[in-house]
């Protein structure tokens, strides 16, 4: 993303390391395999996640607009991934780590709408929706248009 030079891209991409790194100790304290097996950038053991990321990286670099969407769709898909997630765990650790994540999601969210918005250039939302039907989280429009979240660091 220093295509762009964009402090915006070098901000999330270092939040993204950090969220890598605290997935990694959730893993390490939990005995739990590390189902990345590698860090290359791109690539994935999950063949969806494969296929969507090989489609974003396709539609990105065609404009700047356009790499705003795609962070977009990814921060959408955060959201959505998260929130299903969240509902599925009893482990108070796993919780807040998911819960922090989500609150960096949607402040990512927020950073790529706002600079769609200022491209006049608009996003539709392609996941949220779908999990707002089926339980009632917060909707695309409050997301966007909430101030930053801080992350908890009490455990």
């Amino acid at each position: 993303m220093t295509k762009w030079g964009l402090r915006v891209f070098t901000n999330i991409a270092g939040s993204e390391s950090t969220h890598m790194d605290t997935m990694g100790i959730l893993l390490e304290i939990y005995n739990i395999e590390d189902p990345v097996k590698n860090n290359e950038i791109g690539g994935f053991t999950c063949p969806e996640l494969q296929r969507l990321f090989d489609e974003l990286v396709a539609a990105g670099p065609e404009s700047l607009t356009a790499v705003f969407a795609v962070g977009a769709t990814i921060g959408d898909l955060n959201i959505y991934d998260l929130g299903r997630l969240i509902r599925a765990t009893d482990n108070g650790d796993i919780e807040i780590v998911y819960d922090n994540l989500l609150k960096d999601s949607r402040n990512h969210m927020r950073v790529f709408y706002s600079q769609l918005t200022r491209n006049r250039a608009d996003y539709n939302v392609q996941y949220l929706n779908i999990f707002n039907l089926f339980h009632q989280c917060f909707p695309f429009s409050f997301i966007v248009s909430y101030e930053q979240q801080h992350i908890n660091c009490n455990h």
